[in-house]
């Protein structure tokens, strides 16, 4: 059985996260914190979507952002307040 050295691995994730545009983005200007820090996804998505057009980028898609923020242990969630549906992620929250 052929196992990775713990440096390797090391160099692997970080390459990784630098080859994932949302993952940039959430290391600049997110803070991922316990579920009681929360986003409206509809926000989180248009600052994305922002930040990589000013950095010279494609933005992934809503789909794709979703499927890898869980991968961070991000959750996402409806929640009904006042009469209105919100979709909201948990466990993240946008540094000002």
């Amino acid at each position: 059985k052929f196992t990775i050295p713990t440096e390797i691995r090391k160099v692997l994730v970080s390459e990784r996260d630098n080859a994932s545009t949302l993952r940039q983005f959430v290391n600049e200007n997110c803070t991922l914190a316990p579920d009681d820090s929360s986003v409206e996804t509809k926000l989180f998505y248009t600052r994305y979507s922002l930040w990589t057009k000013e950095n010279g980028q494609k933005p992934s898609s809503k789909n794709s952002v979703g499927r890898e923020l869980t991968r961070l242990n991000v959750k996402s969630k409806v929640i009904n307040f006042a009469g209105d549906s919100v979709r909201k992620y948990f466990g993240i929250a946008l540094k000002e």
